[in-house]
């Protein structure tokens, strides 16, 4: 029901360790993985993949564009146990978009997305696995000239023609060109109402295809409010002139006084009793109150510019105007039930947070039966949100309904150093072959590591002399070990120059047989799957070969050097020292009746 949404350089191992902590039942997601890299590049799967068992539920996230080798990715994360494979069809990033065509580009090619979604469900059947692990499609709403919702729609046919039962969808399209992925997470406007009409057809098809929403979600407040809408009940005549009544009452207490209300008024007369639109979504009426139908105008519009990378800027349409409260926010905090163009929704009160109806979303991505009162969103995933990750230390309370874990944040620090860190260098150890390589990892293992504990300090009084003192501590001890590394792989510099060379010989041998997805530098060429089965079978292999021997001398002098070095816990003790009495001792509410607990107000 509530998601962390995949983020690169954020979602890694560490960071879903430590989300983990503060949250059991929230859904996580790793980082993108490219699927060239699982079949280029074996050496690395282990690392890559490897997780541990107190993650679940959590997902793994592939990119391409080649069915193969994704039907190899999607049996690799079936049997390393991920609850999920979720195919890209969403990263806004040119750079990715040319490189292999995968991301947002896919979203142009919607009967490519269906040929490689059958291609992962068939082979997360074949490894064994299609009970527990789903595939799962993540998208915008289009991309570059995709501007209606009927080609939104037509997208998500095909990702249901091909057995997907789960499709999570950032409400807002992108541009591939001109606009950069920063840009893409804010300059095109949000379009949620599309999504929850997704939702709402969906839920009449015979696919019965669940629909999560992400983008824009701040708050667990907002997410959970986003969960309890479903289509509003319908109302008598009677009923709805009530509402309408009361709603003009409302409204004439706001700041505009009588103008306002004359305004409400005309606008309760001017709306129909039933909607024609909602009508044919089943839905016919809202709910009394603050949840009433027609009352809510679409905002004004005007004409903007579209970024174009050969320097014309053809108009890009109506788009929102930026207002003080935009529709969005207006209906995540409860003031408006129903999106332009989209279904009429009520949703409880949000007084404080009840336990919410059980989630749909279930082992292998069957679906529980859904009635007309039920949730439209299957789920909500937060993207940037997560950013403050304290704020999920609510989550199973506010979201779940279940007891939050019994943490404050200096202990959920320290329990995730404790078991996270010793649990990290203990697989570099376990699998050291080489030196410098395994320097190398452990660097990049403590670096990791250092990053969730800074986002647990966000929004914490006096948090960034904190972080300061930490991050200061980490380049210290970090500077060390890359002395350590040059050092290490500069004796090896003649040999590796060497196996360049014989790499680049055997690229020239293949003469085409490698496929165009991009490699990691210096890995070996490997053959392209010839079908199904053999990508399959190459999956298998490759787990049962996760496990190295490592080079007992290796592993005696990495662990001599590891001594030399401050551990990670005692650096990050140094700068919670820094910390004002009490700041650490912040423990979120277990009550299932407390009101909201915000430790932030906007992220």
């Amino acid at each position: 029901m509530l998601s962390i949404a995949p983020m690169m350089e954020y979602t890694d191992n560490s960071f879903r360790d430590m989300a983990r902590t503060v949250t059991k039942r929230t859904r996580l997601y790793t980082e993108m993985v490219v699927s060239g890299t699982l079949w280029f590049n074996e050496a690395r799967i282990d690392e890559a993949l490897r997780f541990g068992a107190e993650q679940h539920p959590v997902a793994l996230q592939v990119g391409g564009s080649d069915p193969l080798l994704l039907a190899h990715a999607a049996a690799l994360g079936a049997l390393y146990g991920y609850d999920e494979v979720n195919l890209n069809c969403g990263c806004p990033s040119e750079r990715v978009a040319s490189a292999g065509c995968f991301g947002a580009a896919m979203m142009l090619r919607p009967e490519l997305v269906r040929e490689c979604c059958e291609a992962m469900i068939e082979a997360v059947r074949l490894v064994g696995k299609a009970d527990s692990c789903a595939v799962t499609v993540k998208c915008r709403l289009g991309a570059d000239d995709m501007d209606s919702y009927e080609e939104y729609r037509s997208f998500a046919d095909q990702v249901a023609a091909a057995g997907v039962k789960h499709l999570i969808v950032h409400a807002r399209k992108c541009w591939l060109a001109g606009l950069n992925p920063k840009d893409n997470r804010n300059v095109p406007p949000l379009r949620p109402e599309w999504v929850l009409r997704l939702a709402a057809e969906e839920r009449a098809a015979p696919s019965g295809m669940r629909i999560s929403l992400n983008g824009h979600v701040r708050t667990l407040r907002e997410a959970a409010h986003l969960l309890r809408l479903q289509p509003a009940p319908e109302k008598s005549p009677s009923e709805l002139e009530a509402a309408r009544e009361a709603e003009a009452a409302r409204e004439a207490e706001g700041p505009n006084g009588a103008a306002t209300a004359a305004a409400a008024a005309a606008a309760a007369a001017a709306a129909p009793a039933s909607d024609a639109g909602a009508g044919a979504l089943g839905v016919t009426s809202a709910a009394p109150g603050p949840f009433s139908a027609g009352l809510v105008r679409p905002p004004a519009v005007k004409a903007v510019k579209r970024p174009s990378s050969d320097g014309d800027s053809p108009a890009l349409g109506p788009q929102r105007k930026r207002s003080k409260q935009t529709r969005f926010d207006k209906l995540v905090s409860g003031t408006a039930t129903r999106l332009y163009d989209g279904p009429v929704l009520w949703a409880p009160p949000l007084e404080a947070p009840p336990p919410p109806p059980a989630s749909s979303l279930v082992a292998g991505g069957a679906s529980l039966p859904c009635t007309d009162r039920s949730p439209l969103l299957d789920s909500v995933m937060v993207g940037r949100g997560a950013y403050d990750l304290w704020r999920f230390a609510d989550a199973d309370r506010a979201v779940f309904g279940e007891a939050n874990p019994p943490l404050t944040r200096g202990q959920a620090i320290r329990r995730y150093l404790s078991e996270h860190v010793p649990r990290e260098e203990q697989a570099i150890l376990d699998s050291a072959t080489h030196l410098g390589r395994s320097l190398m990892r452990w660097s990049r293992v403590r670096t990791e590591a250092s990053k969730p504990v800074l986002l647990l300090l966000r929004g914490m009084r006096d948090g960034n002399k904190c972080r300061a003192a930490i991050t200061q501590g980490v380049t210290v001890e970090r500077r060390k070990i890359r002395a350590w590394v040059k050092r290490e792989m500069g004796k090896d510099k003649a040999a590796a120059a060497a196996v360049a060379a014989e790499a680049a010989a055997e690229a020239a041998a293949a003469d085409g047989a490698v496929s165009a997805q991009p490699q990691p530098d210096g890995a070996a060429t490997r053959p392209m799957p010839a079908s199904l089965s053999d990508a399959v079978e190459a999956a298998k292999a490759s787990f049962a070969r996760r496990t190295v021997t490592p080079d007992a001398a290796v592993v005696a002098e990495l662990r001599a050097l590891m001594a030399q070095v401050r551990p990670l816990a005692e650096v990050v003790e140094d700068g919670l020292a820094l910390a004002p009495e009490g700041a650490l001792d912040e423990l979120p509410p277990s009550d299932p009746a407390a009101p909201w607990w915000d430790p932030v107000d906007i992220l």
